[in-house]
């Protein structure tokens, strides 16, 4: 091949497989360093941007975690048990750990080898970088922001070990604890005179003041920087107001809840009173009535006739009772077979007063009262309200509808009373006095095909019941007085046989009979039909319950439940259908801190 060919050939081939020249190739090098030395630090900034914002929040989370704990302590509090093992064994309250005492001084310049102790008005505070070497962890916190003028309590925390988030173990957190005045210049306790913590005498020296003022320090190194939070404060020594006066009296004279289904509770109540008195900033008095009222899950409600009054202002007279509501129900239908719904309700005598700041409500010759009524007329004439709840019970016990209603007697009698009234005297012989009572007429249970006018199986009637507390000048006193009488039909006497009147003080609950033996009916298609076919459990309350308060000066009283029924499922294989009847509930309270 002749030299002219070969040439050619090299430059055909040089023409097919072009490329970038070792010039072109370094100006794009140098180009893109340019570019990269311009972005990089704006890439470095960012990313040390958001490791400082990290620290930041966690510091500050640190610090806010630390004074709420100091906030949800005691001020002080006074102990008559010396610390006789180490020390922060007996922690109570704030001083326990951020001002222990004036005696031992606190030692160290810097964040990291700083110690917990007294720093007195004079003392060198912490030191600031003497080096631009890289700090211990913690960093170094400039004296300007611990307190000056005075002196303080430095405690100090780190957040090492078991339980504690690895994260954390770079903060270390001084908290600066002073004594303040009111105006808020710091009070200095001289060295050795306060001492809240030396074995026989913790918490025996009072504070020197009723405020301190509480700074967070919260330290960490940061690409070779110190960097701190400061978060300041300051609590007193504001203990909640006491109360000089409290009364409190309650009421209901039936309730009676159950189940529709597994997820649907319901209850009606009736009868209920409910009045509160106290005297602490200030006197109040308020005083809630309501003749009856029924509810259901989820959220559905009727109310009878209710009306609420508070003092102040005072109401010198009875307000005017509201207008009576005539029937309320849960489904929107009233009749013998509706789940729940009820009749005419009244409220009256309601007054609340707090004249001569002595709260009181009503008078115990007009009491504030609360009544469930009989309907008159219609398919329920004589009832106050009906109660079922879905049943498909054994044909055998011929149960009709309402399960539990009251009194079918006609006629317009109060068939669910509730009263009662607060009362409160000044002078050498000052009292506080709450009181409450009422009646029910009678609770049919289960009624059947087989007993009188479809009356119930089980019937009870509360006659009369009272409760009342008294608290002032001498000891404390509560009474109870109640009548109530049980009974159940027996076809085979063809009548009602009365078990016992309970009343206060019995030695034994005359309820304690054998359910399952206790015969009503021999069936002539199902056999024995006993009591306990209808009843799982019963019981009756043999006294009052009392209790006075530590310091002698309150005592409360209640009567739980004076009867108490519970009936065997009415839902075949569905336990949740059970009914239970409560009748006369009371409480009563009365507490006189007046010397």
């Amino acid at each position: 091949m002749s030299p002219r060919r070969v040439r050619a050939h090299l430059a055909a081939r040089s023409r097919g497989q072009a490329g970038f020249t070792l010039i072109e190739l370094m100006v794009a090098i140098t180009l893109l360093g340019l570019v990269m030395a311009a972005v990089l630090p704006v890439i470095v900034a960012g990313v040390r941007g958001g490791v400082s914002a990290k620290y930041s929040t966690q510091a500050k989370s640190l610090a806010q975690e630390r004074l709420e704990r100091m906030r949800n302590l005691p001020y002080h509090v006074d102990a008559g048990i010396p610390v006789n093992v180490a020390p922060y064994s007996n922690i109570v309250d704030v001083l326990d750990t951020y001002y222990r005492s004036s005696t031992t001084s606190a030692a160290g310049t810097t964040l990291a080898t700083v110690t917990e102790g007294w720093v007195c008005a004079t003392c060198a505070r912490l030191a600031t970088p003497t080096t631009a070497a890289a700090p211990a962890a913690g960093g170094v916190i400039s004296p300007a922001l611990e307190p000056g003028g005075g002196s303080f309590y430095r405690t100090v925390f780190v957040f090492t070990g078991a339980g504690q988030d690895p994260e954390l173990a770079k903060f270390r957190q001084v908290v600066d604890t002073q004594f303040l005045d009111a105006n808020g210049a710091p009070v200095n306790p001289a060295a050795g005179t306060y001492d809240n913590v030396t074995p026989g005498t913790d918490r025996t020296d009072n504070p020197v003041a009723t405020l301190i003022g509480t700074t967070v320090l919260t330290g960490w190194p940061e690409f070779g920087r110190q960097k701190v939070n400061v978060l300041s404060g300051r609590i007193t020594d504001a203990s909640p107001a006491v109360s000089t006066i409290t009364s409190q009296a309650r009421a209901s004279m039936v309730k009676v809840s159950s189940s529709l289904d597994v997820n649907t509770q319901m209850s009606l109540e009736a009868g209920v009173i409910t009045a509160d008195g106290s005297v602490a900033t200030g006197a109040t008095a308020s005083v809630q009535a309501q003749g009856v009222s029924a509810g259901m899950t989820p959220g559905v409600r009727a109310d009878g006739t209710t009306s609420t009054v508070t003092a102040p202002p005072d109401s010198a007279v009875p307000v005017a009772a509201p207008a009576a509501i005539g029937s309320g129900s849960l489904d929107g239908t009233c009749t013998t077979a509706s789940p729940a719904c009820f009749y005419s309700s009244t409220v009256s005598n309601l007054s609340a007063r707090v004249a001569n700041g002595l709260p009181k409500v009503a008078s115990s010759t007009s009491r504030g009262t609360a009544v469930l009524t009989r309907a008159n007329s219609g398919t329920s004439a004589g009832r106050g309200f009906v109660f079922n709840n879905a049943p498909s019970p054994p044909a055998k016990l011929g149960l009709l509808n309402p399960l539990v209603t009251m009194d079918t007697a006609s006629g317009g009698a109060d068939l669910a009373t509730a009263t009662a009234y607060l009362d409160a005297t000044q002078g050498a012989g000052h009292t506080v006095s709450a009181a409450v009572g009422g009646s029910l007429s009678t609770l049919e249970l289960f009624p059947t095909s087989w007993t009188p006018a479809s009356r119930g199986v089980v019937e009870i009637v509360l006659t009369s019941a009272a409760l009342s507390c008294t608290a002032g000048a001498g000891a404390p006193t509560a009474t109870a007085s109640y009548s109530a009488t049980v009974r159940y039909y027996s076809s085979i006497s063809n009548s009602y046989v009365t078990l016992a009147t309970i009343t206060n003080g019995q030695t034994s609950d005359p309820l304690a009979i054998p359910l399952a033996t206790t015969l009503v009916r021999n069936d002539p298609t199902y056999g024995p039909i006993y009591l306990g076919d209808y009843i799982a459990s019963w019981s009756s309350v043999s006294a009052a319950r009392t209790t006075s308060d530590p310091d002698g000066h309150g005592i409360r009283a209640e009567l739980p439940s004076i009867v108490t029924v519970s009936s065997q499922p009415t839902r075949t294989g569905d336990t949740t259908s059970a009914i239970t009847a409560q009748v006369g509930r009371l409480s009563c309270y009365a507490a006189d801190q007046r010397p």
